[in-house]
């Protein structure tokens, strides 16, 4: 099953990942960074009364469905549709960061997280508290 693959494919990723200095290096990018944008306050202020508040996911790929646009295999605008989202209205952003399963990145993360006054959710298989620290150190919110 292709989540039982995933899983034991993060643990491995995850052993090459614990170096003490690694996390010294997340922690240190951690303390100089911005606070986060709290997520649910955020979201309950950007939406318009008595509608849902939105969340839009940027995405290249997926396991089962591959790219989800042909030509995502020469280039991705992945800050183009977060930028396109957040003008669009949405009160948030997802990004796909597993680059094996999902053809994502943390860099993705970061980069929007500068260009948008939005608050961003890293989207990846969690497994370990490395990849938390990883996350905030690229600007996730949530």
């Amino acid at each position: 099953m292709i989540l039982d693959r995933i899983l034991e494919h993060k643990k491995a990723e995850l052993r090459h990942k614990q170096s003490r200095s690694y996390l010294a290096d997340l922690k240190a990018v951690i303390r100089d960074a911005p606070p986060t944008l709290g997520f649910a306050v955020t979201l309950d202020a950007t939406k318009p009364p008595s509608s849902p508040a939105l969340i839009a996911e940027v995405k290249k790929a997926s396991p089962s469905l591959g790219l989800l646009r042909p030509e995502f295999e020469e280039t991705f605008d992945y800050l183009g549709f977060a930028r396109t989202y957040h003008e669009q209205g949405a009160s948030a952003v997802s990004v796909l960061t597993d680059k094996d399963f999902f053809q994502g990145d943390l860099r993705y993360l970061k980069e929007i997280k500068q260009a948008l006054p939005i608050p961003a959710l890293n989207k990846e298989f969690m497994v370990g508290d490395v990849q938390f620290y990883e996350a905030r150190a690229h600007g996730a919110d949530a």
